[in-house]
């Protein structure tokens, strides 16, 4: 003959698998919230990582760029004070329109499809995060650019990153350009900076 049922007996297990059942959940939400935090930080540094190579990618490509106008494979845009006009030329290293020897002298770059070089633009925006110096990315050549400036696409997406080139002339020697490559960037709203500095001498 089965036992009687003690009622309090029941209501003390019928509690205690309750309270087992609360917290089972609560640790399964909190391991669950830690593997989400966790995969966002590392997409983040997946993400972060990877405009900090694109940042390197740039840099090079600038120096390189520079290199090639300067060896007479490109221009450079400039405000010609005696004609009132911009004007483009071949590399200079003493117009006082192109350099200005008492501070720096800042350009943006970019590569002309229609005439086949890369070419410097003076501007005169100092700071680095200027519109004017923000590159815009085209999916279809896969390169980065300035909308209508040397055959470039209107329909090009902003990127992240803008590049400024500072020219400074150095004491040693009237002939060399210091040269500062900035590239600048914003990650969720906290803001990076990556520059590299080189020395051009005259051949």
């Amino acid at each position: 003959m089965p036992r009687p049922t003690d009622p309090d007996k029941l209501k003390k297990d019928n509690g205690q698998i309750l309270i087992e059942a609360v917290f089972g959940v609560a640790l399964v939400a909190t391991v669950l919230v830690v593997l989400v935090s966790l995969s966002l930080r590392s997409l983040r540094v997946q993400v972060l990582n990877k405009q900090w190579q694109q940042t390197d990618s740039l840099e090079q490509e600038s120096l390189e760029a520079i290199r090639q106008i300067r060896d007479g494979y490109g221009s450079i845009r400039f405000f010609d004070t005696e004609t009132s006009s911009t004007i483009e030329t071949a590399w200079d290293w003493v117009d006082p329109d192109i350099w200005d020897a008492s501070g720096t002298s800042h350009f943006r770059l970019y590569y002309d499809t229609l005439q086949g070089k890369w070419i410097m633009d003076q501007t005169a925006e100092t700071s680095p995060v200027d519109t004017a110096y923000r590159l815009y990315w085209d999916t279809v050549s896969r390169s980065y650019g300035y909308p209508g400036r040397g055959g470039f696409p209107a329909s090009a997406t902003a990127s992240p990153f803008y590049r400024q080139l500072v020219f400074t002339e150095t004491a040693e020697s009237p002939a060399s350009r210091a040269v500062s490559c900035i590239l600048s960037w914003n990650d969720r709203n906290t803001p990076h900076q990556s520059k590299v500095v080189s020395l051009f001498s005259r051949w």
